[in-house]
């Protein structure tokens, strides 16, 4: 019981570290998206509580929905529901009761606590004998030298790309060093990471296979039993998923269709253009009309048919469209550009599947070198500036925002001023020294840790490779996750540092040879 409340009283402190850049700061983190999210989740909770009326039933008059405070209309929640999926509701509920409760810093106390307790498992499992001063020092300097701690606070559910990273590698690469409670709070977490965004879902697929790469060394059945572990929690995550999105169709009315994201990307590309002016008109596709029009992904995701693209700063359509009332027309077109989005994806990779795939690529690489945190982690500045509900929103969730009269003070864009050079030399110093303990020699004790290490780095890459693929070259995509390479590092010090204190330590221990032969039982006879 002792051991547990000194467990439960470090983490306090290291989630206490964790939140130094928010506390100095003087505020949590926010993202465009936040209040988004903090809608989707008020508007899951009123459906599952009342839910909306099905096909055929009487329709609520007067009933809001997020976006549509006045009132919300069938055409309204239809349009709503056709790229909302975007959102998790796994994320999106529970950030709405925290706040609900206590604000974003809430939010952020739970992150915090969540990243410290993982980190207390990575490193209790690859340095055993670490104390709890190794770990305070640990989680000091990831959070001076990387992303991790405004990640934290960040209102987000990115913090969670970078602990289903980390808690993957630890299962697969070090399983006999978590006791059995700490690997089912770990898959537990997993689960629930590739709940609250898409991307950490393909990431744990990679990760399965990646795992088993890494693994094949020890051979196929020691490397199958290692993964099996994060194969059952994917497959765990894949029938939750299926239930909250039955659930939420029951909760709605109608069904919820897969948000355009992968139709949004090929179409800001220009690959599915290609596709759609060798189809049209013959295809009879609601997207005939985008055949010429070149835009932003996140027009197709959230605004179109609405407006067109816009010709400056795309943030003017969300004040143009506020309380837009959908028309049937724009709802039905919208529906089949939606419902087409495989057709559209095939099309494209088939008319213009290598330039796709270069664009692909080179986003990838763009995304894995450019993680450095900058004003783009932070939106509140943007947000005070739009005339928008989610502006109303965070006003009214986040107490200090409205004494922003000018975009200024609290309200200031993040800068961090020579920690961001920092934090890309701790990177690039880090992948040389991981380098370094990869192509050397090393005994049986270090295996593991090996293989811990070229996991992380090689999820990290792999993140940036999707996100690149169906996003963009944002730094956040990879800020959420580049804390992982100097940790890497720092456990790979811990470890090699311990071994050559032991091997010191022998070396100056006297020689049993001396007082064997020293022995007068065993000296020559006269």
């Amino acid at each position: 019981m002792t051991r547990t409340f000194a467990s439960l009283g470090l983490v306090a402190v290291g989630a206490a570290i964790l939140l130094s850049p928010a506390l100095i700061w003087g505020r949590p983190f926010i993202f465009f998206d936040t209040p988004d999210y903090w809608g989707w989740g008020r508007d899951v909770v009123a459906a599952l509580a009342r839910p909306w009326p099905h096909l055929g039933q009487p329709w609520i008059s007067g009933r809001a929905l997020y976006g549509w405070p006045r009132g919300a209309t069938p055409n309204d929640l239809r349009f709503m529901l056709s790229g909302i999926s975007g959102r998790s509701a796994f994320y999106a509920v529970p950030l709405f009761f925290l706040t609900s409760l206590a604000g974003f810093w809430l939010v952020a106390v739970v992150q915090a606590v969540a990243v410290a307790t993982v980190l207390w498992s990575a490193v209790r499992a690859a340095v055993p004998v670490a104390g709890a001063l190794t770990y305070i020092v640990v989680v000091a300097v990831l959070t001076v030298v990387s992303s991790v701690g405004f990640e934290a606070a960040l209102a987000m559910p990115d913090v969670f790309g970078g602990l289903v990273l980390l808690a993957a590698a630890l299962i697969v690469a070090l399983p006999k060093r978590l006791g059995p409670f700490t690997r089912i709070g770990l898959c537990a977490l997993i689960a629930y990471a590739a709940l609250a965004h898409a991307a950490n879902l393909l990431v744990l697929a990679a990760a399965v296979a990646l795992g088993l790469l890494a693994c094949l060394r020890l051979g196929l059945s020691a490397a199958t039993a290692r993964v099996a572990p994060l194969a059952a929690t994917l497959g765990v995550s894949l029938v939750l998923a299926a239930l909250g999105h039955a659930a939420l169709t029951s909760a709605f009315g109608r069904p919820i269709p897969t948000a355009p994201f992968v139709a949004g990307r090929v179409l800001a590309d220009g690959g599915a253009q290609r596709y759609l002016r060798q189809a049209c008109p013959a295809a009879k596709l609601a997207s005939c009309d985008l055949s010429a029009v070149q835009a932003g992904p996140e027009y197709y995701i959230g605004v179109y048919p609405l407006a067109r693209p816009p010709a400056g700063d795309p943030r003017l359509l969300y004040d143009q469209l506020q309380y837009h009332a959908i028309t049937d027309a724009e709802v039905a077109q919208r529906e089949r550009f939606v419902a087409e989005q495989p057709q559209l994806v095939i099309g494209a990779l088939l008319a213009d599947g290598p330039h796709l795939a270069s664009l692909m690529l080179a986003r990838g690489a763009a995304v894995f070198v450019n993680f450095r945190v900058g004003p783009d982690l932070d939106s509140l500045p943007g947000l005070m500036q739009e005339k928008t509900q989610r502006h109303e929103q965070i006003v009214a969730l986040m107490a200090g925002t409205t004494a922003c009269v000018r975009v200024g003070g609290f309200c200031r864009a993040l800068d961090i001023g020579l920690l961001a050079p920092l934090q890309v030399i701790a990177v690039a110093v880090s992948l040389g020294f991981i380098a370094l303990r990869l192509m050397g020699r090393a005994g049986k004790i270090d295996d593991d840790l090996k293989i811990f290490s070229a996991i992380l780095v090689s999820l990290v890459l792999a993140n940036a490779l999707i996100c690149g693929a169906l996003a963009g070259p944002q730094a956040r995509y990879q800020t959420r996750v580049e804390w992982l390479i100097p940790l890497a590092a720092l456990l790979q010090g811990l470890a090699w540092a311990r071994r050559w204190r032991e091997a010191a330590a022998a070396a100056t221990l006297p020689s049993p040879v001396t007082s064997i032969v020293t022995e007068p039982s065993i000296q020559a006879a006269p």
